[in-house]
């Protein structure tokens, strides 16, 4: 069946790189059916998903479907740059997920789920402290919702914290402590080392993926290099490379995500998972130099 996967009809409208390079296919079809195994395999009933965990899972890997689709849509469509820029938001979104299944209860799914009431009064307070004028202004017409969120965000804080003095009205900054390199860090630490794709190492991904991808998201000088940038006839352009280094980081991203959601749920079902792993390691180290030069030659 996973072999079939190159005869398999791609799901979803793409760009026209597609009729110069149509090998690239192939990485499409791995993100694509990474997240179709993953429906088919994690059920419909209310049992399979019905729980707060796998209920926040099926939400995160929603982001995370969005996401990919958005970062192939850009990529074919000669928009590779762009594409490679939310290569870290895609990133984080997996750090987020593994790290919830990885961690203790405590430390992961308790303390992200109970967050989600320190939202809404966490942003009204840094209006407030940023321009008091703004926010006396949003307070005049929003006042029963600031009001309700701040009994959230304190009932949350009480709910963590019996202690919790609501006079001093200080809430957490963030459900995490920590930073997304020592997110991934713990998240290693904890996965099982035995496992073909739990196994990979997250803050190798952090080093390529996101710290370069980071340089976009913050304008830094080093996109204005030839690391990013090429020069066709006077004019700079996306460096073509890139194209293939976003399907191929995606398609991983992809499947390791769905792939330890449903390992969660249901981890009697992940071997198509692990073999649509396997084919998709082939095909990178099988034929990568040669769809590499047909970029070069076709764009």
């Amino acid at each position: 069946v996973i072999a079939q996967v190159y005869e398999m009809k791609l799901l979803q409208k793409y760009g026209p790189i597609l009729d110069v390079v149509p090998e690239l296919k192939r990485y499409l079809r791995f993100s694509e059916q990474s997240f179709v195994i993953a429906s088919e395999q994690g059920g419909n009933s209310p049992e399979d998903w019905g729980s707060v965990e796998a209920r926040i899972l099926s939400l995160l890997m929603y982001h995370a479907l969005n996401t990919s689709y958005s970062i192939r849509f850009l990529t074919t469509y000669g928009q590779p740059i762009e594409g490679f820029g939310l290569l870290r938001i895609r990133f984080e979104q997996l750090i987020v997920s593994s790290y919830l299944i990885h961690s203790s209860h405590e430390d992961g799914f308790a303390a992200f789920n109970s967050d989600i009431g320190r939202t809404d009064y966490r942003y009204a307070n840094a209006i407030k402290n940023i321009d008091p004028n703004i926010y006396a202004t949003i307070e005049s017409i929003f006042s029963e919702k600031i009001e309700e969120s701040k009994i959230d965000a304190h009932f949350n804080e009480l709910m963590n914290d019996p202690e919790y003095d609501f006079e001093e009205d200080k809430i957490k900054k963030s459900w995490c402590p920590h930073n997304k390199f020592k997110m991934c860090e713990l998240r290693d630490k904890q996965s099982d080392k035995n496992d073909l794709i739990s196994s990979i190492r997250f803050t190798h991904l952090y080093l390529s993926i996101y710290k370069s991808a980071s340089l976009f998201v913050h304008s830094e000088p080093a996109i204005l290099t030839n690391n990013f940038l090429a020069n066709h006839n006077g004019i700079a352009i996306p460096n073509n490379l890139m194209v293939i280094t976003n399907l191929i980081n995606l398609a991983q991203l992809d499947l390791i995500q769905t792939y330890e959601v449903i390992k969660y749920i249901k981890p009697e079902v992940t071997e198509k998972h692990k073999e649509m792993y396997m084919l998709f390691l082939k095909n990178v180290l099988s034929d990568y130099s040669a769809v590499v030069e047909k970029i070069k030659n076709a764009l």
